[in-house]
C-alpha cells in the first residue's frame, strides 16, 4: 500500500511539472472578435490567437498587430472577415493573418487604411478597397484569391502575390519590386518599377513609365507618353506613342519585336557603349562623335576618365504597320589634334564598341611617370618614379603594369612631402609591357584625369645556358689562344736559355 501511494505521488508530481510545459508549447488563445471603435487604440504584440469573429476597426480607431499569428475560425466552419472604415487604421507588422475559410474577405472603405509590413495575409478570398481608402504593403506576401483596389491609392513595395489577380483602379499606384501573377492597373499617377509577372495590363490618363521589369505578356495605353526602359517581355503591345530604351522581347531576332497600336509611334533606343583607348590600352577621356551613314550628327559627348562613353541611341522607329531601321552608324573619337579611324556599328541591340587611337596621346593628366631603363631582361629591375601636380604627402599611387596576354600587376606606393613617388618593377614575363600610374585620391583635389601617360617597357628573355656558351665561346677561344701563345713563347725562351 505504501509503494502504491509513493508511485501515485511521483506520477502526480511528474504530470504537474510537465503540464505547464505542454500548455506553453500548444497555447493559442481563443477570443471571439477584435472590435475597435470610438477613437480607441489597441496593440496586440507577440500573441498567438484564434478568432471566432471579425476584426473591425472604425471611427478613427487604430489597431496594431505586431509579431503575432492570428487564425480566423477553428476549423474553417465560418467565414470571418477584416474590415476598416471611417478613418480606422489597421497596421500589421511581422505577423501572419490566416483564415481557414475560403470565403473570408478583407475590406477597406471610407477614409480608412490597411498597412502590411513584412507580414503574410493568407487564405482570404478577396482584399478590397473602395472610396478614399489606402492599401499599403511592404515586403509582405499576399497569398489571397484577388486584390481589388478602387480606393484612393495602393502602394506595394517588395513582397509577392503568388497567384490570383491584382486589379487597381485608383488615383495613385506605386508598384515596386513586386512579384505577381496577373496585374491590371488603371491609374492617373503611377510609379511602376522592377515588376515580375505573367500578365500586365496598364492604362493611364497621364504619361506612364515602366522600368526594370520582367513581364511575359504586356499591353500599355496612355493619354500621354509611354516610356519603357531596361525591361524584358515575352510579348509587348504599346497602344500609345512613346520611347523604349533597352527593351527586348522574345519575338523575332536580335532584340525582338515591339507591337505598336493604331496611330502609335515608338522610338526604340539601344545602349551604345564605347571604350576609347590609346595604343597601350589605357582609357582616354576623348570627344565622341556618332554619325549616321549620311554624315548627320546623331550623338556626341565625352568619355569618362576610364575612356567609357555610354548612351542610348535611336535604333528603330515602330508604327502599326512598319519598322524603320535607323541603326547604321559610324563612330570616331577625338583628343586634341588626334583622331581615331571610323568604326561602323549596327545598332539592333545593345552594342559595345572599342575605338583605339593608333598613336601615343599626350594626355592632360595630374600624374607624371618616368621609367629607366626602358629595356630590361626578365627579372631585372626597372626604376619607376613620378610625381603628382600637388605637393601632397601620403597619397596613394597605384602603378599598373600590363604585359602580354593582358597579364596585369599592380604596385602600390605613396607620395613624399613633395608629391613624388618611386618604386621598382622586375618583370618575369618577356614581351612588351605598358606601365602607368593612377593617383587614387586625385578627385579630392579637383583632378579630373589622374592616370599618367602609359609608357612602354621592353622585356627581353634571359638567354639559355647554351646561348651563353655560344656567346662566350669566341672570348674563350681568344683567351685560350693567348694562353697557348704565351706558353709557346715561354717554352722557346726556355730552350734558348739552355743552349
Amino acid at each position: 500500500m505504501r509503494h502504491k501511494t509513493s508511485y501515485s505521488l511521483a506520477l502526480l508530481l511528474a504530470v504537474s511539472l510537465l503540464l505547464p510545459i505542454c500548455l506553453a508549447q500548444e497555447e493559442r488563445v481563443i477570443i471571439r472578435e477584435l472590435y475597435i471603435a470610438g477613437k480607441d487604440r489597441m496593440s496586440i504584440n507577440s500573441r498567438s490567437l484564434i478568432l471566432t469573429g471579425n476584426i473591425t476597426v472604425r471611427n478613427q480607431s487604430q489597431l496594431l498587430i505586431a509579431g503575432s499569428d492570428i487564425q480566423f475560425s477553428i476549423r474553417g466552419e465560418k467565414n470571418y472577415n477584416i474590415s476598416t472604415s471611417d478613418e480606422g487604421k489597421l497596421v500589421v507588422s511581422n505577423s501572419t493573418l490566416e483564415t481557414l475559410s475560403t470565403s473570408s474577405t478583407a475590406e477597406i472603405s471610407g477614409d480608412s487604411s490597411l498597412t502590411l509590413i513584412n507580414s503574410h495575409l493568407k487564405g482570404f478570398k478577396d482584399v478590397r478597397s473602395s472610396d478614399n481608402s489606402t492599401l499599403s504593403s511592404q515586403g509582405s506576401i499576399l497569398d489571397v484569391g484577388s486584390v481589388k483596389c478602387a480606393g484612393r491609392s495602393v502602394s506595394i513595395i517588395g513582397g509577392s502575390m503568388p497567384a490570383g489577380e491584382l486589379n487597381a483602379n485608383v488615383t495613385s499606384a506605386r508598384l515596386e519590386k513586386f512579384r505577381g501573377d496577373r496585374i491590371i492597373v488603371n491609374v492617373n499617377k503611377s510609379l511602376l518599377t522592377e515588376l515580375q509577372c505573367n500578365l500586365l495590363q496598364l492604362r493611364s490618363n497621364q504619361s506612364v513609365s515602366l522600368n526594370n521589369s520582367r513581364v511575359q505578356a504586356c499591353s500599355i495605353e496612355s493619354a500621354g507618353e509611354v516610356i519603357t526602359s531596361n525591361s524584358a517581355f515575352g510579348h509587348l503591345t504599346v497602344n500609345s506613342s512613346g520611347v523604349a530604351i533597352n527593351v527586348s522581347t522574345t519575338e523575332g531576332r536580335s532584340g525582338g519585336t515591339i507591337h505598336a497600336g493604331v496611330n502609335a509611334t515608338i522610338k526604340r533606343y539601344w545602349y551604345l557603349k564605347i571604350n576609347v583607348t590609346e595604343t597601350s590600352g589605357i582609357g582616354v577621356p576623348a570627344n565622341i562623335i556618332v554619325e549616321d551613314y549620311f554624315g548627320n550628327l546623331t550623338a556626341t559627348g565625352k568619355s569618362d576618365p576610364d575612356g567609357i562613353f555610354l548612351r542610348p541611341v535611336l535604333g528603330e522607329i515602330v508604327n502599326e504597320t512598319t519598322v524603320f531601321f535607323v541603326g547604321n552608324y559610324k563612330i570616331r573619337a577625338e583628343y586634341k589634334n588626334h583622331t581615331t579611324n571610323m568604326v561602323p556599328v549596327v545598332l539592333d541591340q545593345n552594342k559595345y564598341v572599342h575605338v583605339r587611337f593608333t598613336e601615343d596621346i599626350p594626355l592632360d593628366t595630374a600624374t607624371q611617370l618616368r621609367i629607366a631603363p626602358t629595356k630590361v631582361r626578365v627579372e631585372e629591375a626597372a626604376k619607376i618614379d613620378g610625381w603628382i601636380n600637388q605637393e601632397q604627402s601620403n597619397e596613394l599611387i597605384e602603378i599598373t603594369a600590363i604585359g602580354p596576354e593582358d597579364f596585369k600587376i599592380t604596385i602600390p606606393c605613396q607620395t613624399n612631402e613633395k608629391g613624388n613617388f618611386s618604386s621598382e618593377f622586375s618583370p618575369r614575363v618577356p614581351g612588351q609591357w605598358a606601365i602607368y600610374a593612377d593617383w587614387s585620391g586625385g578627385a579630392r583635389y579637383g583632378a579630373r584625369y589622374t592616370k599618367s601617360q602609359a609608357l612602354k617597357l621592353t622585356v627581353d628573355p634571359r638567354p639559355s645556358i647554351f646561348m651563353l656558351f655560344i656567346q662566350a665561346l669566341p672570348v674563350a677561344v681568344v683567351v685560350m689562344g693567348i694562353i697557348a701563345g704565351m706558353a709557346f713563347l715561354a717554352l722557346n725562351r726556355s730552350k734558348i736559355s739552355k743552349v
